[in-house]
């Protein structure tokens, strides 16, 4: 499923980062470079949560790449920093146009075994509000995302 290119969506669906977990090696054909997985990732999925360990270390042109690597309305979901560094705040206001910080939205962690019933009224839910949900899975467990994906898609969302 290719994710269209719309500036903003009620629903997210993303993994923790966009490589390096177990799984990943199925979301990416076998032949891809390992440099271009962001921008392989973001047609399949609309958002990827970021550890405050992996976000706080970006340096400025990695900032620069993953802006550009990735569609308009794909979002970045930086784990909340524990304190209020200025630092941290300094990249998030870089990034601010494509990322989200984990305390101002609404997360759904996507667990193993999750009823798919249930998941569409929380998803509904959300769309009824007009507040985007982030649904999100530790594991890049491909057929729990493409199932999420298909229900997106059912919702029109």
């Amino acid at each position: 499923m290719i994710i269209d290119n719309k500036t903003s969506y009620y629903l997210y669906s993303g993994i923790v980062g966009w490589t390096g977990s177990k799984g990943f090696e199925s979301i990416y054909p076998e032949d891809l470079p390992e440099e271009w997985r962001l921008t392989y990732y973001n047609t399949q999925f609309r958002c990827t949560y970021l550890p405050l360990e992996v976000w706080t270390k970006l340096a400025e042109p990695e900032i620069t790449t993953l802006l550009d690597e990735t569609q308009e309305g794909f979002r970045f979901v930086l784990e909340s920093p524990k304190e209020k560094e200025k630092y941290t705040y300094n990249i998030i206001n870089k990034i601010r146009i494509k990322c989200v910080v984990e305390d101002e939205v609404d997360i759904h962690w996507l667990e193993p075994g999750i009823s798919m019933r249930e998941l569409a009224k929380i998803m509904q839910s959300a769309i009824n509000s007009g507040h985007p949900l982030y649904l999100i899975s530790r594991e890049a467990d491909l057929v729990l995302l493409r199932q999420v994906n298909e229900l997106i898609e059912v919702l029109g969302a």
